[in-house]
């Protein structure tokens, strides 16, 4: 009778580690869509004013940020930090592709 209540108490326990590792999880990417659709529209909005073909990365920051009101980076996002990557086709065969980093409060 004792071994079939702690394999019951251990699988108890053992599936609330694994429900609660994904309602954390499946939190920080909740968030996340959130972030990128204002990084996209921001770039976008740049790109529609003709200035982001010609802007350098510590322009491009600044002009995010001033425009979404939360921290960006151009380049490779931190440990822990999320990105997003832009393409931008600026002629008939110019392109280059601009990665944001963002952290996540």
């Amino acid at each position: 009778m004792q071994k079939g209540y702690f394999f019951s108490l251990e699988a108890l326990i053992a599936s609330l580690i694994i429900i609660s590792a994904i309602a954390v999880l499946s939190s920080n990417h909740a968030a996340s869509p959130e972030y990128e659709e204002k990084i996209y529209g921001g770039l976008s909005n740049l790109e529609k004013s003709g200035k982001l073909a010609s802007m350098e990365e510590s322009e491009i920051e600044t002009r995010l940020e001033e425009t979404l009101c939360f921290p960006v980076s151009v380049g490779k996002a931190p440990p822990g930090g999320q990105s997003v990557k832009y393409l931008l086709v600026y002629g008939p065969e110019k392109f280059k592709t601009i990665q944001i980093a963002y952290q996540l409060p």
